[in-house]
């Protein structure tokens, strides 16, 4: 397990390492590429963050993330809710639907839904996607959040009471109440 552990971390330290590098260091053909051989240099980092916008863009990035997240566990779980729980016509379609969405990537996805945002109007005005990619990021993410979590254990969410007075008729195997939720 080891190798690939570093297999999957040496991208992270060669990036860290060439960061870390001075100018000189990094254009030298006989340098060593995998460590440093001239000392270490803050340079790259004071440059990022003093002749770009790079904090702005960090601030933006974290901000449509989160929202992003939010907003799919959200949706998804009012999704997830009725296809695991409630009786409907067409709940078992609906739920391979949402499967089915769920296995396209989303490279896939951006010109189909670019062409809907542009035909609604959205791509180039103040509430536009262009101004605000939560919108396109929940397309993928919304669909598996609801498939994530209705699917894992789809028997024991519907064999689950719906409220406390289910529970409790459960527990005491009365005859009195009546299952108001999906068996």
């Amino acid at each position: 397990m080891l190798p690939y552990v570093l297999f999957a971390l040496f991208p992270l330290y060669f990036m860290l390492v060439t960061s870390l590098k001075s100018n000189a260091e990094l254009y030298d053909v006989n340098a060593i590429p995998f460590w440093i051989g001239r000392g270490l240099t803050a340079d790259h980092y004071q440059l990022l963050s003093t002749d770009t916008p790079f904090w702005s863009w960090f601030a933006n990035s974290l901000i449509v993330s989160l929202a992003s997240t939010v907003i799919s566990v959200a949706l998804g779980v009012l999704a997830a809710y009725p296809l695991a729980r409630l009786r409907f016509a067409g709940a078992d379609s609906f739920g391979v639907a949402i499967f089915v969405t769920y296995l396209v990537p989303p490279s896939l996805l951006f010109l189909p839904l670019s062409t809907v945002v542009n035909w609604l109007g959205l791509s180039d005005n103040p509430v536009g996607a262009d101004r605000n990619p939560t919108r396109p990021s929940l397309s993928h993410s919304v669909p598996g959040s609801s498939l994530g979590t209705s699917a894992p254990y789809p028997r024991k969410s519907r064999n689950a009471p719906c409220s406390m007075g289910a529970a409790g008729c459960r527990a005491c195997c009365s005859s009195y109440c009546r299952p108001r939720y999906r068996a």
